[in-house]
């Protein structure tokens, strides 16, 4: 499951969440990107086999330039038999808005 702009979307399958991530890799293409970096912000257990954690997305361009900057939330699901799973994944829209004003200002 993703949640992104205010919009949740059920990815029943690997081939949907596939398909999502190709839509959006060329939405980040049309906009210079080519590679990302991210920092870890903060994780909580939340039982004994998940954890939330929250990551700042840098995303770059061919001159390693910040093109802007994102901070996702990720529910993460561990079991020895299956490994690690994303089930919920959610971005912080005030982030993205503020990323996005600081972006404009003559500081970045």
């Amino acid at each position: 499951m993703t949640a992104r702009a205010g919009v949740t979307r059920v990815n029943p399958s690997l081939e949907d969440t596939a398909t999502l991530f190709a839509e959006v890799d060329k939405q980040y293409r049309a906009r210079g990107f080519t590679r990302a970096d991210y920092e870890v912000l903060d994780t909580k257990e939340l039982r004994a086999n998940s954890i939330l954690a929250t990551l700042r997305w840098s995303y770059k361009n061919d001159d390693d330039s910040t093109l802007w900057r994102t901070v996702f939330s990720y529910n993460l699901y561990r079991k020895p038999s299956m490994g690690g799973k994303i089930l919920l994944q959610t971005m912080h829209d005030w982030a993205q808005k503020t990323a996005s004003k600081l972006t404009q200002s003559p500081l970045f």
